[in-house]
């Protein structure tokens, strides 16, 4: 097997082809590496931000919840019952109280 300048400059032109296509595809790994880990960043503060809005709709939900409970018709009509029970004893306690006045007079002697 003759190996002339020809052969030579073919494989080292070959060579210089291989090792340019290596160099190439070695950036556009490190390239792409880099898109890949900038788009884990977006997306783990996207998750973040997603479970912060979860539980904010959580505690809305909970604060919601609580306020229709309070304000349920068997709470409110419990509350009025109560509330004019209590206006009953007031009214009750100063007809007291000015039955008491008259009998006194009012003369401290």
């Amino acid at each position: 097997m003759e190996v002339d300048l020809k052969l030579v400059i073919t494989l080292a032109g070959m060579a210089v082809s291989v090792i340019g296509a290596a160099a190439v595809a070695r950036q556009q790994i490190k390239v792409l590496i880099d898109q890949i880990q900038d788009q884990e960043q977006r997306m783990r503060a996207a998750d973040v931000r997603s479970d912060q809005l979860e539980n904010l709709v959580t505690v809305q939900s909970q604060r919601v919840d609580v306020l229709s409970k309070m304000n349920a018709p068997d709470v409110l009509a419990r509350r009025n019952r109560e509330l004019s029970k209590f206006e009953t004893l007031i009214e009750i306690l100063q007809v007291e109280v000015a039955q008491l006045r008259a009998m006194h007079n009012g003369k401290h002697k």
